[in-house]
């Protein structure tokens, strides 16, 4: 650990930074996210208990942002306004998240490796890459020792994208939950408000809001070091594991099987965006190959989608199973 003098003689006031194991601080979160993941998976697995993951995700966040800020004592604007961004969205969502589990008995995503010891500890290893990696603007902003006067293009872009995403993630997030905890709405899908204009407004607010910490952050690097530029990683990883691993193909393939026989939810999908909020008037008359490479209307999501209805010369509906496919 090594105490660092900060000042010239423009500033009001000089501060200490302080240095431990590298001054960036990625060495420090990176163990203090093993350290706190390793022991919520300990309690998690040791009392078969899982309602304390998504606490433990979002509470990582909050910590390596305070951590980091409080660490180096700098307390520029960009650094304030970045940490309060992501000590905000880790509440909301942690809250929101914890709130959920705590209305069911259980959570569904563990029951086949809750009592698997590798299978649990992969999901905890998988957490931890994902807290150090998402964070990483923001580590890089707050290890910053030099005060690059917040507002700049990038400053604007990226808070006005992160505030999109906050927004649209929250009314996702909220819509979705009224939307299911109404008994009349069993069996049917949600596609009102923002999930009108998106089959995944929560995932899409979720990468709008990382990619704008990024583009943010951007403005500090060019004056302390290139090498920050791999914080890129935060929103990649983010589109990918929404995108591929964990999320929008899951979702997507639970919703076909469960809807896909029916012609209001195909109507849904061909005039919906999968990820980018667009009006459906729109995004219905646009050519499927503007929609693949641009919209993310990939193929992967058709996966389990039937339709079980056929028009017949008298236009009576008739049912005819046959795999539902999108090509143009």
């Amino acid at each position: 650990i090594n105490a660092e003098y900060m000042g010239n003689s423009d500033s009001r006031s000089a501060t200490m930074a302080i240095s431990v194991l590298d001054p960036n601080y990625l060495a420090i979160t990176a163990i203090v996210t093993i350290a706190m993941q390793l022991s919520f998976f300990a309690i998690a697995f040791g009392f078969n208990f899982d309602k304390v993951t998504d606490f433990a995700g979002t509470t990582n966040f909050l910590l390596v942002a305070l951590l980091t800020f409080f660490l180096n004592q700098t307390y520029f604007t960009r650094q304030i306004i970045l940490t309060v961004m992501q000590c905000v969205w880790a509440f909301r969502l942690g809250a929101f998240l914890v709130y959920r589990v705590l209305q069911r008995s259980k959570d569904a995503r563990f029951d086949e490796m809750r009592s698997k010891f590798c299978s649990f500890l992969g999901f905890w290893i998988f957490q931890m890459v994902w807290v150090w990696l998402v964070s990483l603007p923001l580590i890089f902003v707050n290890s910053s020792t030099n005060d690059v006067s917040a507002g700049t293009a990038a400053d604007i872009a990226g808070w006005v994208l992160w505030g999109i995403g906050f927004l649209l993630e929250t009314a996702a997030d909220q819509s979705k939950a009224i939307f299911s905890n109404d008994a009349e709405n069993k069996g049917k899908f949600i596609r009102s408000g923002v999930w009108s204009v998106s089959r995944h407004p929560n995932y899409a607010g979720e990468i709008f809001l990382w990619t704008g910490m990024f583009v943010s952050s951007t403005s500090v690097y060019a004056s302390n070091t290139t090498s920050a530029y791999v914080s890129v990683l935060s929103p990649v990883f983010t589109f990918t594991i929404l995108m591929f691993l964990s999320g929008t193909n899951l979702a997507e393939e639970r919703y076909n099987k469960q809807f896909g026989g029916r012609p209001d939810y195909i109507e849904y999908r061909e005039s919906t965006s999968p990820l980018i909020p667009l009006p459906p008037c729109v995004y219905r008359n646009l050519p499927m190959c503007i929609k693949r490479v641009f919209l993310f209307e990939f193929p992967m999501y058709e996966a389990g989608l039937t339709t079980r209805v056929a028009v017949s010369p008298d236009n009576s509906e008739q049912v005819n199973d046959r795999e539902y496919s999108a090509s143009p």
